[in-house]
């Protein structure tokens, strides 16, 4: 097949960092193009190492907004990256006389504006994030902000393309309830990078904790400090057990915030920032810690998740969205309900003080892995969805 991938241009590729939904996009279009197909890759990107022979990239400019400092940093640069991201695939299409098998976006306006431009080439948008009917936001002026893009952009976007991927069967759940039809909808999981299934050799893993000043044994949070991802949570629930330290990796609007609050409930001593951590760094410390605590309020299907449990990492999350299609409660981590900081404080330190149950559930956590989440079954089970558009 050919196949033009439209990334929603937010962050560069490769991943360094963070940004779940292009390290999506990334490991998808080397997964396809290594099954045998003809990829044009639209993105923005770090260099042209890391891609298979089979891609042709077709390279956006990268925003000069920080999207990681504020809230409405973040907005304009995924407003900005998308029509990016529009603009050259709407290049690429006219360049190859829109000869391709399939249009494949993961930006809510740039597969908006892609489905009144495709002509007659089949369009398909995966949509990773949950619709802000789920989600809790810091603010009036970033709740109205989000309700009117999720109304204006996503639901139009939903409607006009010819197929939806969701990570989750959740957010499928929510887009029925919007009225899109069961039969225009697949749900086709995340994938793991193969990176996070290496064995990690304990001295290099030595270094790196010493590298970022860890020493203990530590629960491990990974993601943007946002709202929505519920940090504030897990720093009160760390007030309430003395038995481990946390590791915070990632940054964004509410660093300053969250630094402050361990400063105002007394548990700066047991809480480190490592700010953004380079993924071959960050695979040892996910292998390092004693579990990882996801305490969101609202997600997709979190690619930090798959990651940890890659690793024999077992975790603690909420149980919303996506969650619980990958975390079997008791049997790979331990689900519990969101802003609930008692029955959070109180799994943390079940795990924390029962080495025998992290070492059972780190063995689940890669067998489940291996059986459902690598990126070569993804690829195929999103060429499967390719055919069924195509026919």
């Amino acid at each position: 097949m050919k196949i033009l991938l439209v990334s929603r241009g937010v962050f560069p590729v490769p991943i360094r960092h963070g940004a779940g939904a292009e390290a999506h996009m990334y490991n998808l279009a080397n997964a396809i193009a290594a099954l045998g197909h003809e990829v044009h890759y639209v993105t923005n990107i770090i260099s042209k190492e890391g891609f298979h022979k089979n891609i042709t990239l077709h390279a956006t400019k990268s925003s000069p907004i920080l999207a990681n400092k504020t809230f409405y940093g973040w907005t304009l640069c995924h407003v900005s990256g998308n029509l990016e991201s529009f603009k050259e695939a709407l290049r690429v299409l006219k360049s190859e006389n829109y000869d391709f098998d399939i249009i494949h976006s993961h930006g809510n306006l740039s597969s908006l504006l892609l489905s009144r431009m495709k002509k007659t080439v089949p369009l398909i948008y995966t949509a990773h994030d949950p619709s802000p009917y789920s989600c809790r936001y810091s603010s009036s002026k970033e709740t109205i902000i989000h309700y009117l893009a999720f109304h204006c952009i996503d639901l139009e976007a939903w409607r006009g393309v010819d197929h939806l991927i969701v990570v989750s069967q959740n957010l499928k759940e929510e887009m029925m309830k919007k009225g899109i039809s069961n039969e225009k909808i697949s749900v086709v999981y995340n994938g793991v990078d193969n990176e996070f299934l290496k064995e990690n050799d304990y001295k290099t893993s030595l270094m790196i904790l010493n590298k970022y000043g860890i020493s203990n044994h530590y629960c491990l949070y990974v993601g943007r400090l946002t709202s929505r991802k519920g940090v504030d949570y897990l720093l009160y629930a760390m007030k309430k057990i003395r038995e481990i330290h946390c590791v915070v990796v990632g940054d964004g609007p509410q660093r300053e915030y969250l630094f402050s609050l361990t400063k105002t409930i007394g548990i700066q001593k047991r809480v480190t920032f490592t700010g953004y951590v380079p993924k071959e760094d960050l695979k040892h410390l996910y292998a390092a810690a004693d579990f990882l605590v996801l305490p969101s309020l609202a997600e997709g299907l979190p690619l930090v998740i798959l990651e940890a449990l890659a690793t024999g990492t077992p975790v603690i999350a909420s149980r919303i969205a996506g969650i619980p299609d990958i975390i079997s409660d008791g049997y790979n981590g331990i689900m519990v309900p969101p802003r609930d900081v008692d029955a959070l404080s109180k799994s943390m330190q079940k795990l924390a003080c029962d080495p025998e149950l992290r070492e059972k559930m780190s063995h689940n956590a890669r067998r489940t892995i291996n059986e459902k989440f690598s990126w070569k079954n993804v690829a195929k089970e999103v060429l499967t969805v390719y055919d069924k558009v195509c026919s």
